[in-house]
């Protein structure tokens, strides 16, 4: 997801349950699994999906079904959205996991997240365009949670994503057409905002969209200029807002008024690769990232007040009011809030005759109803694939492993909920998935801890580096792994940050006091894989005798380098060469002598760091050179 600014959740307390726990994903709702979902979902069935995800072609038959409901419902425009941008190349691509691949976030915060190694550059794309459409949870805000019209923190993020395919105008022009023609939104309560220095997009809104300049705002980095965390791709973004009182007229309307203005589409410029010094690198190739939010477009199509009171939300609160015999048309906003806290508004029981029960259950059984259209419904097809190969239903080990790995749903629940549908649970399956689960996580965390230097297995899996600097600065050598913000990759594009390990190296690594050395790495390409060239920038030493080459450039993993080059500071070992040989040439006398430690700190003398030194202190001098305090008497007796 590009992400709008701000973010969005669920309006309850009481939902935070439900939703965590993969009740709001419509898992245990029996209703078939619609046209749309078999269209959007993998072929296992898990929404954590890679670009390796079938996707069938959009047509007009999918939207032909019994399952539309309302024109302006959530379920109608996302079809609209995911329609519109299959119908102009975009390949239509699953909903990945709110528990990402990703250490660097706990959750999904964005429909971007599963395409970011695409935009660094880290793993070829597989498709020019895709379409998603997004869960998303983001907490950062969640104090503001039910006291705004807008804020949520678990939420749909519809988003268009271009791989180095088209940039900005096409982007821009898109996502004026389906706000106006599709969504048939008012021209003249539109308002566009564009990043401070970004002429280029300015010019496309006005003379090629044709919105009035007084309607298109320049703004700074804080609303304008998007990442997806404090390192990673990133670039100046341009939004659209919708007008909820134009009639206030232009003159200093303020873009963050909520009370009048919603931000609903954002459109980011990925061209750039933020680092840990938190300077901006240009990525090879310029993409699109965007993200609609489903709420706020329901909200404005349904002529709403709140993102609560829209048909993706509101049937919630109506429960939660039902169960406490409380009018949330004429609560007031205390009450409302209130409404996350059930038992204080006099919820009692479950609202199914037990004064002793639960209530969120009734309240999940909602938010299932409403999810059916883009969740999986894996009971079912359980149940389905029973019935049509003549044998017990049987839940698949991987779909057991997701309700548990992703959703935090105990696996015991899984089969008794199962049991009471008469489906089996495949557990031998859902040993294999956690297993499956320990390795990469154990692979992972070496890569994490690789990237700091702290791995003491590593050389169980990496040979150690040969050090030949003593005897030559330039060699062969092969790339025996690649790493980027501490993760195994095959291959590297240029302007990437990237740490190299070597089978060999004349490069110097940090050490006994003296930085590692800098340099080039010069690579050999073959085939489809293009020359490279990495700049080495510093050289590390870790887990006992591998030397980690920290540069930028483009290289893929088990090439050859023809050569290697190091600068190794050679204007200032000239320099200290000819003071040596000028201090030979004069003959200058070595002296040594034993002082008081106070004394000789007094004259001038040098004292070594770390070193401990007694009252008498032996001083080693070369008048006009140097004169330092010796460790032992030892020092330069044999000089």
């Amino acid at each position: 997801m590009a992400g709008c600014s701000h973010y969005v959740s669920f309006a309850m307390g009481t939902l935070a349950f439900t939703s965590l726990c993969g009740f709001s994903q419509g898992h245990f709702n029996m209703r078939r699994p619609n046209t749309m979902w078999i269209i959007a979902r993998s072929v296992s069935g898990s929404p954590g999906i890679s670009f390796s995800a079938s996707a069938q072609p959009l047509t007009e038959e999918l939207v032909d079904d019994d399952t539309i409901d309302l024109p302006n419902s959530g379920n109608s425009i996302r079809r609209i959205f995911l329609l519109f941008y299959a119908s102009r190349g975009h390949k239509v691509l699953p909903s990945a996991s709110l528990v990402p691949d990703d250490p660097t976030v706990l959750l999904t915060i964005a429909g971007m997240l599963q395409f970011k190694p695409i935009f660094l550059g880290q793993v070829p794309r597989q498709v020019p365009r895709a379409t998603t459409a997004q869960r998303c949870i983001r907490t950062n805000d969640v104090e503001n949670v039910g006291r705004t019209a807008r804020h949520h923190t678990f939420f749909e993020m519809l988003g268009n994503f271009s791989f180095g395919d088209y940039f900005k105008k096409e982007a821009i022009m898109w996502a004026w057409e389906l706000s106006t023609t599709e969504f048939s939104l008012p021209v003249d309560k539109l308002w566009v905002s564009v990043y401070e220095d970004d002429d280029e997009a300015f010019v496309i809104w006005r003379d090629e969209v044709g919105v009035p300049v007084e309607r298109i705002k320049r703004m700074g980095a804080e609303d304008n200029f998007w990442s997806s965390g404090v390192t990673g791709p990133c670039g100046p973004c341009s939004e659209i807002y919708y007008d909820f009182h134009p009639e206030r007229g232009c003159s200093d309307a303020d873009l963050g008024d909520d009370t009048r203005f919603i931000e609903f589409y954002n459109l980011v410029f990925m061209q750039y690769n933020k680092t840990e010094d938190g300077s901006l690198e240009p990525l090879k190739q310029k993409n699109i990232d965007t993200g609609l939010g489903l709420e706020r477009m329901a909200r404005i199509l349904q002529k709403v007040p709140t993102n609560y009171e829209t048909g993706l939300i509101y049937p919630i609160i109506e429960k939660a009011s039902e169960l406490a015999h409380v009018s949330y048309s004429v609560a007031d906003d205390s009450t409302r809030r209130g409404v996350r806290t059930g038992r204080l508004l006099g919820i009692k029981g479950d609202g199914k005759g037990n004064p002793e029960g639960a209530f969120s259950p009734s309240i999940a059984q909602k938010v299932i109803e409403l999810s059916t259209e883009i969740d999986p419904d894996m009971l079912e097809d359980a149940l389905s694939s029973g019935q049509e190969n003549g044998c017990t239903p049987c839940l698949s080990g991987k779909d057991a492993f997701l309700l548990y790995d992703t959703y935090g749903f105990p696996a015991e629940i899984t089969i008794e909920v199962a049991e009471e549908s008469g489906v089996k649970v495949d557990m031998d399956g859902f040993d294999v998935e956690m297993e499956n689960q320990r390795r990469q996580s154990q692979a992972a965390h070496k890569a994490v801890e690789l990237a700091v230097g702290t791995d003491a297995d590593l050389a169980e899996t990496i040979p150690d580096t040969k050090f030949i600097g003593y005897e030559t600065l330039s060699s062969a050598a092969t790339v025996e792994g690649l790493l980027v913000n501490g993760n195994p990759v095959i291959q590297v594009s240029e302007g990437n940050e990237v740490d190299v390990l070597l089978d060999r190296t004349p490069f110097y690594a940090e050490s006994g006091g003296q930085i590692g050395d800098h340099g080039f790495l010069y690579v050999k390409g073959h085939e489809s894989k293009p020359n490279g060239v990495i700049e080495v920038k510093d050289v590390q030493k870790i887990s006992g005798n591998i030397f980690v080459h920290k540069g930028t450039g483009n290289c893929y993993s088990g090439c050859s380098l023809i050569s290697i080059s190091i600068g190794h500071f050679q204007t200032e070992i000239l320099e200290i060469e000819s003071l040596i040989n000028g201090w030979i040439e004069d003959a200058t006398l070595f002296q040594t002598k034993v002082m008081a430690l106070d004394d000789a700190k007094s004259a001038g003398a040098i004292a070594m760091f770390g070193e401990k030194y007694g009252e008498q202190v032996r001083v080693a001098e070369d008048p006009g050179v140097s004169m330092e305090l010796c460790g032992g008497y030892s020092c330069g007796q044999y000089l």
